[in-house]
């Protein structure tokens, strides 16, 4: 029986909200980013919806230094961090929209102001879900599907994490593996992987993943009660 409801937003703005819940053997939900890449150009630049908590860690994961802030066009702040040379250089930035902030980079041929005319370009809206990203010019890639991915806890410690994408248009829901309560749920093995879950449902695809070296089948129970449903409104 699920136990834990929460509503999470995509940052691509013609997919709808999703309703989470998670069964009893969840703990709890944690930290959850949504992600998105935008086309400026030739050049794509993902976007990741996180907690303002996660800029220094998406910094230091970027090898960047921070290098003060910047305010766009549109009053939005923004982190500014220099990526070192030695890791192709770049500019990581963070535009920070209340208790979220909106992060990515960029290779270090694009100069700052010609990065903050861009970002001004992008409306941000902002909801207990998530943000929702509008740009003007920039078009969302086709080729890389938007994901929400989520932290979830479980009761023994052992942690697991929900990549939540839109099920593909035009082909009917893999009816692979076993049948549970938000679809169908089957095991992936690949020789240069860690093995996963994949829950297939009309609307979504779920993708469960246990850090590597955990026991994948206490994860399944998690995935035989997972439930991801569209929001309207």
């Amino acid at each position: 029986m699920a136990v834990i409801t929460r509503r999470y937003a995509f940052i691509k703005p013609d997919l709808q909200d999703v309703e989470v819940s998670l069964p009893s053997v969840a703990a709890g939900p944690g930290v959850c980013s949504s992600f998105g890449v935008l086309k400026f150009g030739d050049l794509e630049v993902e976007l990741n919806d996180s907690s303002l908590a996660m800029l220094p860690e998406f910094f230091e994961a970027g090898s960047a230094v921070q290098d003060g802030e910047i305010t766009l066009s549109t009053g939005w702040q923004v982190a500014i961090g220099r990526i070192d040379a030695s890791a192709g250089g770049g500019i990581c930035f963070g535009i920070k929209v209340g208790t979220r902030c909106l992060l990515g980079s960029v290779p270090g041929t694009m100069s700052l102001d010609v990065l903050a005319g861009w970002l001004s370009d992008l409306h941000i809206t902002s909801s207990d879900a998530g943000l929702t990203v509008r740009p003007t010019r920039a078009t969302w890639s086709t080729d890389r599907p938007a994901s929400i991915v989520l932290g979830v806890t479980l009761r023994s410690g052992q942690s697991s994490l929900l990549d939540i994408r839109s099920a593909f248009r035009g082909f009917k829901p893999s009816r692979a593996g076993v049948a549970v309560q938000g679809g169908f749920l089957s095991r992936q093995a690949q020789t240069d992987q860690s093995d996963y879950l994949v829950l297939n449902a009309v609307e979504h695809v779920v993708y469960i993943l246990a850090p590597s070296g955990q026991n994948l089948d206490e994860v399944a129970e998690l995935g035989s009660g997972v439930r991801v449903r569209s929001l309207t409104g």
